[in-house]
């Protein structure tokens, strides 16, 4: 599913919240991780793209929302960064 919207990713939030810290640890430890961080990687080099557009306001708050939701999930990843103008 390729639904980034604020609502899914709070959904996908408070599942998380819901498993064990055993569970929690298994899903970080899995080949699922490495997916769902590329896969965040590409969505916030798409909202960095739009700051060339001048939509700098709704690109950064975008950004951070794909940051926070890593940082929810226990994603530590240097390559999740945001980028408030273009580079």
């Amino acid at each position: 599913e390729n639904d980034w919207t604020e609502e899914k990713l709070q959904e996908v939030i408070l599942q998380w919240r819901a498993l064990s810290a055993e569970e929690q640890a298994a899903a970080l430890s899995s080949p699922a991780r490495s997916q769902l961080v590329n896969a965040i990687h590409r969505r916030l080099g798409e909202e960095q793209a739009m700051l060339a557009l001048g939509d700098i306001e709704t690109s950064v708050a975008r950004q951070k929302l794909l940051v926070n939701f890593a940082s929810q999930l226990g994603i530590d990843d240097q390559r999740l960064t945001v980028h408030e103008s273009p580079e």
